[in-house]
C-alpha cells in the first residue's frame, strides 16, 4: 500500500475536541482558535483587524475575542495605583474573567452551521508573563487547572508578534489612541521575552520578527495562519493565490548535546501509534502528549486523506484518554510504538524541537536525534542553532518520516 504522498504533508492543529473518528464527521464545520500575542508595539491590533477581514470576506464566522486587561485599564484601573495584596486580587479575577470569557466565545463557536475563526487578543498564558512561577502554580491549583491542558490543548494555533522593541527600536512608541501602555522600550523588550517563554512547547506556535518592513510583518502573519488552514481545507483563502509555504525541515544531529547553556528548554514526551487503514489514501494516527513536570496528557488524532482531485489535507481532532485507549487497539501491526523526549526552545525567533527516541524503540531510532522546525525560510535564510553539531539535512528524505521508522514488518 503507497502511502508516500503522504509523508511530506506538515503536520496542523485544526478541528476542536471531536469524538473518535468514525468515519463520519471529516465534512463538520471547523473550529479554529487562533491566539494573536506579543509585547507592546508589536502590530498585533493590526494583523488582528486584518485576519478578521479576511476570514469574514471569504464567508467565515468570526469570533473577536479581545483582550480583557484593556477592558479594566480603559475603565480608570491603573496596576500602579494599586497595594500588593488588591493588585493579586485582581490579577487572579482578571484570570478566571479571562477564562470564562473564552468558554463563552468557544461554546458559540461550537454551534455554528459554517467554519468559524476564534481571534483571540491573547490567551491564558500571556497572564503567567505578569505573575511570577510559584504565584502562578499556586493560581493553577487553587483553580484545578492543568497548566499542559491550558497551552498545548486549549487553542489550535499561537502567533507571536515580535515587538518593535526588538529589532525595530526607531519605531517603537505609543500609537496614537493607545492610552493603556506606558512601557519604555527596555521593559517592553523585556514582557516580550517573557511571553515567548510562555507559550514554549506548544504544538503550532510560531514567532514573526521584525526583519521585514510592517507590512511585510503583517503579510507574513496572514500567511503563517493561512497555509496552516491550506493543509485543513484543501483550499486557499488569500486573495492573489499564492501562499509561502511554512514547511517542516528536519537535520541529524551526531550526538546528543549538553543543553545546559542552551536557550531556555519546555520539555514533552511524545508517543505515537499508526492504525490500521482501508484505504490507501488515508493515514490514521494517535498521539499521546504529556508533560515531564505535569501528571495530565493531551490525545490526538491526526487523519490525512487524499481526494478525487489529489488534494491532501491533514487535520487533527482531540481525543479522551477513554477513546485513545479504544483507539490503540486498532493500531497498524506493521508499525511499532514511537516514543519520545521532545525538548522544545527558541532560537532566532523559531521555536525548534529536538528529538530523542526513547526504549522500547525500533532499531532504526537507535542513536538517532532529530531537530526540526516549521518555517517559510528556505537554506541557509534559516539560522541554526549553533550549539548544536549538526550533520545533515534530511527534510526530503522520507526513511526520517515517523511513518517510516515505525514501520518495522
Amino acid at each position: 500500500m503507497d502511502r508516500s504522498f503522504l509523508q511530506s504533508v506538515p503536520a496542523i492543529t485544526a478541528l476542536p475536541p471531536s469524538p473518535a473518528y468514525n468515519g463520519e464527521h471529516l465534512n463538520v464545520p471547523i473550529v479554529y482558535k487562533l491566539v494573536l500575542t506579543g509585547g507592546p508595539c508589536a502590530g498585533k491590533t493590526t494583523a488582528w483587524k486584518k485576519l478578521r477581514t479576511l476570514f469574514e470576506d471569504h464567508g467565515w464566522k468570526v469570533y473577536a475575542v479581545p483582550e480583557k486587561a484593556t477592558i479594566f485599564f480603559q475603565c480608570g484601573v491603573k496596576i500602579g495605583e494599586l497595594p500588593k495584596d488588591r493588585f493579586v486580587q485582581f490579577q487572579e479575577n482578571m484570570n478566571d474573567m479571562h477564562l470564562q470569557i473564552e468558554k463563552t466565545f468557544f461554546e458559540l463557536a461550537e454551534g455554528e452551521p459554517k467554519n468559524c475563526l476564534v481571534l483571540c487578543d491573547r490567551g491564558i498564558m500571556d497572564l503567567s508573563a505578569f505573575m511570577n512561577d510559584d504565584w502562578w502554580r499556586e493560581y493553577l491549583s487553587s483553580r484545578g487547572l492543568d497548566l499542559m491542558q491550558l497551552r498545548d490543548g486549549r487553542y489550535d494555533q499561537v502567533l507571536h508578534l515580535v515587538t518593535a522593541a526588538n529589532g525595530a527600536e526607531q519605531y517603537y512608541g505609543l500609537s496614537e489612541d493607545d492610552t493603556v501602555r506606558n512601557e519604555t522600550a527596555e521593559q517592553a523588550y523585556g514582557l516580550d521575552q517573557r511571553l515567548i517563554e510562555a507559550w514554549l512547547g506548544h504544538p503550532c506556535y510560531d514567532i514573526i520578527d521584525n526583519s521585514t518592513s510592517f507590512d511585510e510583518k503583517i503579510r507574513r502573519t496572514v500567511e503563517i495562519v493561512c497555509t496552516r488552514l491550506k493543509k485543513v481545507t484543501g483550499k486557499n483563502i488569500l486573495d492573489n493565490g499564492h501562499i509561502k509555504e511554512t514547511v517542516k525541515r528536519k537535520f541529524l544531529i551526531n550526538s546528543l548535546p549538553d543543553l545546559k547553556d542552551s536557550p531556555r528548554i519546555e520539555e514533552v514526551v511524545l508517543e505515537h501509534m499508526f492504525l490500521s487503514s482501508a484505504s490507501d489514501k488515508s493515514l490514521n494516527r494517535i498521539e499521546r502528549r504529556s508533560g515531564r513536570e505535569y501528571g495530565s496528557c493531551i490525545c490526538t488524532q491526526t487523519l490525512t486523506n487524499r481526494n478525487a482531485d489529489g488534494v491532501t489535507t491533514k487535520t487533527r481532532y482531540q481525543l479522551s484518554t477513554e477513546d485513545y485507549e479504544l483507539l490503540s487497539q486498532q493500531r497498524d501491526k506493521d508499525h511499532v510504538v514511537l516514543y519520545k523526549l521532545r525538548r522544545c526552545f527558541v532560537w532566532k525567533c523559531h521555536q525548534f524541537y529536538l528529538d530523542v527516541f526513547l526504549e522500547p524503540m525500533s532499531y532504526k531510532c537507535k542513536n538517532l536525534f532529530l531537530l526540526s522546525t516549521y518555517t517559510s525560510k528556505l537554506g541557509t535564510e534559516l539560522e541554526l542553532p549553533p550549539f548544536l553539531d549538526i550533520s545533515q539535512e534530511v527534510t526530503e528524505d522520507k526513511s526520517y518520516s515517523l511513518y517510516e521508522l515505525s514501520f518495522c514488518p
